[in-house]
């Protein structure tokens, strides 16, 4: 093959490592390189016990359950995929005869109605886990065309460190999707910075907290507290996170608080290291992570979930809160500013409709049957 062809796939595989479907199109380019053999590309992430996903050309995708089916079986040419295909590609015929071929179940249930010949594919195992094959690259000759020979494994061998890198992206780019998504989900505000204290990343809660415009925004050049003495309290804690040489397993952190322009509860930030100085760091890693926590969130969320679980009110679920925030009876009301004669009222409705009877029997059920907030 020309060098131009060998550089089409080689760009085929790198997309496909940022874009998975394109997975599809590498699938494609090497089946037309190996003279329109069958290919399929199977990637399965560490970890996951659900079957891999497979990228085909030549493949009916009915026939799915079933090469999946065989994959957790075992394939005639098992031992090579775990062993001979790791580093190379590897013809299964070093291993398996045509004949066993031709005997197999899976030639039956799957190759010959396919159409590809009764002979052992070539392919190449592109990662492993535990002695398990997680990403596989498989080429099946068809039926009637060429058999697959040592030309085609010289092609191969070529793409094999760009198969390893390009899996290692796609394997990185899911884990930090899937890390972003969890971010997301904590309603504690996360922000990561880097040596110069600006924000590299921001979780949803956190940009929510910015947009809100009450005291403490995220901007690019950095983080923005309205009253100056918080201001500084807060460059003060981002220095000390930020010093060169601490480490990231130091106890060394500052919490503090960022008074809110329209009266609510302040903000509780806390600022902590994150990656300690290495010969390669540069000033764009992430080197320090600051918690943002907004006890009005999360006293809505709470809010809403007692209603939802006990069909409380607003201001009884209000009151179930506080409570559990450990506030007495006349705190409650203080804050609030109801009498404590509303407030013992509306506990008596609250015993009712949780069926309990008393304030710590009260708590105890409330704190057992809901999930937890995940603040820091």
């Amino acid at each position: 093959m020309s060098e131009v062809g060998i550089l089409q796939l080689v760009e085929s595989i790198y997309r496909a490592s940022l874009d998975p479907p394109h997975w599809d199109f590498f699938a494609e380019d090497l089946s037309e390189a190996l003279g329109g053999a069958a290919v399929c590309v199977s990637l399965q992430l560490p970890g996951f016990i659900t079957a891999p996903v497979m990228y085909v050309r030549g493949f009916e995708l009915s026939y799915y359950e079933r090469l999946v089916g065989h994959l957790r079986d075992g394939l005639p040419w098992e031992e090579a995929r775990r062993n001979d295909w790791v580093g190379r590609f590897g013809n299964a015929s070093d291993l398996v005869s045509d004949a066993e071929i031709s005997a197999s179940a899976f030639y039956r249930e799957c190759m010959k109605p396919l159409g590809l010949a009764a002979t052992a594919p070539i392919g190449h195992t592109i990662a492993l886990e535990g002695g398990e094959p997680l990403a596989t690259v498989v080429a099946f000759a068809r039926e009637g065309s060429r058999p697959l020979d040592d030309t085609d494994l010289a092609l191969g061998d070529q793409l094999v460190p760009h198969l390893a890198r390009a899996y290692e992206i796609h394997r990185k780019m899911w884990e930090m999707a899937a890390l972003a998504r969890t971010q997301d989900r904590i309603p504690t505000g996360l922000v990561m910075l880097d040596a110069l204290a600006r924000p590299i990343h921001a979780n949803a809660s956190a940009r929510r907290i910015s947009k809100l415009a009450d005291g403490l925004s995220i901007e690019t050049s950095g983080l923005r507290v309205d009253a100056p003495d918080d201001q500084e309290q807060l460059e003060l804690a981002l220095e000390a996170a930020l010093r060169p040489g601490i480490s990231a397993e130091s106890t060394v952190f500052r919490t503090l608080t960022v008074q809110r322009p329209s009266g609510l509860r302040p903000f509780t930030l806390t600022v902590r290291p994150l990656l300690e100085d290495r010969p390669e760091s540069t000033l764009h890693d992430a080197r320090a992570v600051l918690y943002i926590s907004d006890l009005e969130f999360s006293s809505r969320r709470e809010v809403q979930a007692l209603r939802g679980r006990y069909g409380l009110t607003g201001a009884e679920g209000q009151l179930v809160s506080l409570l559990c925030a450990g506030l007495s009876l006349e705190s409650v009301a203080a804050q609030r500013k109801v009498s404590i004669h509303t407030v013992r009222s509306q506990l008596k409705q609250v015993f009712a409709k949780t069926s309990t009877s008393r304030q710590s029997e009260l708590v105890g059920r409330v704190l057992s049957d809901l999930p937890p907030t995940l603040e820091f």
